[in-house]
């Protein structure tokens, strides 16, 4: 059994592929953009550097800032979360409530420290993240089909610095949790010029 019930059944299974289109793949992830909860714009203008000119100098809750460039970026999906098995539940199947969060950790290298611990400061802000590859492609949110979303995380955390000493280089590991079936609407965008280069103001 799963959480997610049809009730009533639908008339017939909705159909997943419709064409014959080409292997997707996201790439690597070099840097992160963070703004509030909430935000989001049209995907026209989020392709644009004039609009991420102006959400990296807000002063209000559209603000957005963007993180160093990272490394070492693993995102552990969440396992199934089950009740039963043997006796307790049906056939001793278990029961599907859902999934667990997905696990995201990485690294920043040789960043400055003033740096790391402005980033620490944003742990205590309900947060959505928007991910850039190394093609400048925003991977986003795009849970109505037509807006510009970051996607919902929560735990946000960076460790204090790792001194790598003679041969490795120092380095703060990061670690955030994604929300069950957050990349259900993800969108990988088309290629830019300009969001690798993107700092704050």
């Amino acid at each position: 059994m799963s959480t997610r019930i049809c009730c009533p059944v639908p008339t017939y299974l909705e159909s997943a592929v419709t064409t014959l289109g080409c292997a997707d793949d996201i790439g690597q992830i070099q840097k992160f953009i963070f703004w509030r909860k909430g935000n989001n714009t049209t995907v026209a203008s989020a392709i644009t550097s004039t609009y991420w000119s102006t959400a990296l100098t807000a002063t209000g809750d559209s603000k957005a800032v963007v993180s160093p460039f990272l490394a070492n970026f693993e995102v552990e999906p969440g396992e199934p979360r089950e009740f039963g098995g043997a006796n307790e539940t049906r056939d001793g199947i278990p029961i599907i409530k859902g999934s667990e969060a997905t696990n995201a950790t990485g690294r920043f290298y040789q960043e400055d420290q003033a740096i790391v611990a402005k980033m620490k400061s944003w742990s205590c802000e309900n947060l959505d993240v928007i991910l850039i590859n190394e093609n400048g492609q925003f991977i986003y949110d795009d849970r109505d089909g037509s807006n510009f979303y970051g996607f919902p995380l929560r735990s946000f955390n960076i460790k204090d610095l790792r001194i790598g000493g003679y041969t490795d280089p120092d380095y703060n590991e990061f670690s955030f949790s994604l929300v069950p079936d957050w990349s259900d609407s993800l969108v990988k965008g088309a290629a830019t010029t300009f969001a690798l280069d993107l700092v704050n103001s």
